[in-house]
């Protein structure tokens, strides 16, 4: 038995034929897979209309695109489209309804509308799917949508270049990378993350909340204060941990009396801060000291669910093989960011910021656990806590590799970058900048850290001009574990001092200060602005790594022993590199070594004398 054809599409088919034109139109085979993949986005899924969904139906159905046009998509008697033009228009709003049917999670009514209708049943299933799709509600972005469905398909192929598949694999990538997140996706601008921001702005009911380090704007809840509780879900710095008075250490079970006491600590935060407090606020020693032991308090707190003054020896324990792989790693590790970020004029703790960057090796391990002893020490001796957890714990062993190569490869390596350093010093003012950080850390023995807040005496220059400007007797003044020394430096130094001063047309102060004529990046300018002109401790590694860095490339020599040689070459190896080229060839480095640590204990001592 012959089926009957359905009587609107009778009519439809006779409104065709009677039309100007005889074309009865088979919407495609080859247009489904430029709706599929290519996703012609010239009309957004919000913006259809009935006009819209009605020559879409009589497009399914057939009918001639001249009539479908002079119908439906007219702009007025005057401004009909052509035939090419209005086929454009039916495929963008075919693209459009398909993107709105995947929106709400029917593909099923996506794939009815796309299929080509070789049948009456196939026109019946194709249009009715329409007028489902037409009459659902608009779509909201979920966190388990792809990312295709709401992006331009070149910026969505782009995002899952990088991993970042779903919604809410996208709005984790902003909330851990802050408002540089666009960095890590390559071909993506700022306008097109401001714009991907202000999206997932528009639909925080249901992708959830941006923070402020992304958005710019500090929300309610951190306006009155800027510290955060540790919980189940996040982990602070140590400046904004506010203990929950049941974890705070008032009533913990090792502490000692209080009458005991020899520092005046109510809690375990205060405690901790007595025991960093030994340190200078910005040197090495106190961020290092920091790190491990709000590190540990965290750990305490959210993973264990124990005060500070409650941690037992199986607790250090259980802390050595968390440090082995910090888990979960969405709580506990994260990219390398600021502790705290300046919004709206409100300081407050950055909300990407994580204790950990991955899993520690048995080295940094190693280290940890020595600092987290003698800070249970001190406190234990200051009769804050009656015993030291970490005493029944076993140390930890590192074995280092015995280097028995001589010094007369760091010696030849040396000996070519003071000559390259020589030759970048008359280029430019960054070479001469290279040129005194170099020779600083290899000639005094010095670290990052004490270079950082070196000064140079002011009786030490004659300042009549900054051109003309001469050491008189070239001493250093340094800052070491709260004394202040006095350092002579070798005419070498000294010049090479005189140089990098020059360049930068200022005042005495630190002895590596920034550049005047060179562009200061952003964090650089705000130190500048707040009177800090000097390179901090990892400043000036970046200057030693950038110089060893050029001179690498800048060597037209393959020689492995040398390059090798080129990447120990770090601050703390100055020293010994300096000293090689003093020592015979025979000496090994086990030799080097000894004379590094008597160099290093005698310099700032012997020159107080």
């Amino acid at each position: 038995m012959t089926r009957r054809a359905p009587s609107y599409w009778v009519q439809a088919r006779s409104a065709a034929i009677s039309s100007t034109s005889c074309e009865l139109v088979q919407p495609y085979p080859s247009f489904q897979q430029l709706a599929c993949e290519v996703y012609m986005r010239y009309i957004e899924p919000s913006d259809l209309s009935r006009t819209h969904y009605a020559a879409l139906r009589a497009w399914l159905l057939g009918i001639s695109v001249d009539f479908i046009a002079e119908r439906w998509l007219a702009r007025g008697q005057d401004e009909v489209p052509d035939v090419r033009e209005a086929r454009t228009v039916l495929q963008a709003v075919l693209a459009a309804v398909m993107l709105c049917a995947r929106q709400h999670g029917r593909q099923d009514l996506a794939d009815a509308v796309c299929r080509p209708r070789q049948s009456w049943k196939d026109r019946d299933r194709a249009v009715d799917a329409a007028r489902q799709i037409e009459g659902m509600d608009a779509p909201a972005p979920k966190l388990d949508h792809e990312v295709h469905l709401w992006m331009a398909r070149p910026l969505a192929r782009r995002l899952e270049h990088v991993g970042v598949v779903r919604l809410a694999d996208l709005v984790t990538l902003c909330n851990r990378r802050g408002r540089g997140w666009w960095r890590q996706v390559p071909r993506v601008g700022a306008l097109a993350a401001q714009h991907i921001v202000s999206f997932l702005n528009q639909h925080s009911e249901t992708l959830g909340t941006l923070d402020a380090h992304v958005t710019g704007v500090v929300p309610p809840s951190q306006r009155m204060s800027a510290t955060a509780l540790p919980d189940r879900d996040v982990v602070v710095p140590l400046e904004a941990i506010r203990l929950p008075q049941l974890l705070d250490g008032r009533s913990g079970r090792n502490r000692a009396p209080q009458s005991l006491c020899l520092i005046s600590a109510e809690d375990d935060y205060q405690a901790i801060r007595a025991w960093l407090g030994r340190w200078p606020l910005r040197s090495e020693t106190f961020r290092a000291y920091r790190k491990e032991a709000e590190r540990f308090l965290a750990w305490s707190i959210v993973e264990q669910g124990e005060a500070f003054s409650d941690i037992r020896t199986s607790d250090c324990i259980a802390y050595c093989r968390f440090l082995m792989t910090p888990t979960p790693a969405a709580r506990w590790c994260g990219p390398r960011v600021p502790r705290e970020i300046l919004i709206a004029g409100v300081s407050m703790s950055n909300p990407a910021w994580r204790p950990f960057a991955g899993p520690l090796s048995a080295r940094s391990r190693a280290y940890s656990e020595r600092v987290l002893r003698l800070l249970c020490a001190w406190l234990t001796d200051c009769h804050y806590l009656m015993t030291n957890p970490w005493d029944n714990v076993a140390s930890r062993r590192v074995e280092v590799p015995i280097r028995q190569a001589t010094t007369s490869s760091s010696r030849m390596t040396w000996q070519a970058m003071q000559v390259w350093l020589d030759y970048e010093a008359r280029q430019h003012a960054r070479g001469r900048l290279w040129r005194a950080a170099l020779l600083l850390l290899s000639e005094t023995g010095m670290g990052c850290d004490d270079a950082s807040r070196a000064e140079v005496a002011k009786s030490s220059f004659t300042c009549g001009s900054v051109g003309c400007l001469e050491f008189d007797a070239a001493r250093l003044i340094a800052h070491r574990d709260g004394r202040i020394q006095a350092i002579p430096i070798s005419a070498k130094l000294q010049e090479a001092l005189v140089a990098h001063w020059r360049d930068r047309k200022d005042q005495p102060g630190p002895v590596l200060g920034f550049l005047r004529s060179s562009p200061l990046p952003p964090r650089a300018r705000d130190k500048a602005l707040r009177g800090r002109c000097g390179y901090s401790p990892r400043g000036i590694r970046h200057i030693v790594r950038q110089a060893v860095e050029t001179f690498s490339r800048s060597l037209w020599c393959d020689d492995p022993e040398i390059h090798r040689n080129l990447g120990r070459l770090n601050p703390d190896a100055l020293p010994r590199a300096m000293l090689s080229s003093c020592l015979p060839a025979w000496t090994t480095v086990d030799d080097a070594n000894i004379w590094v640590s008597t160099h290093r204990r005698r310099t700032p001592r012997g020159s107080g004398r």
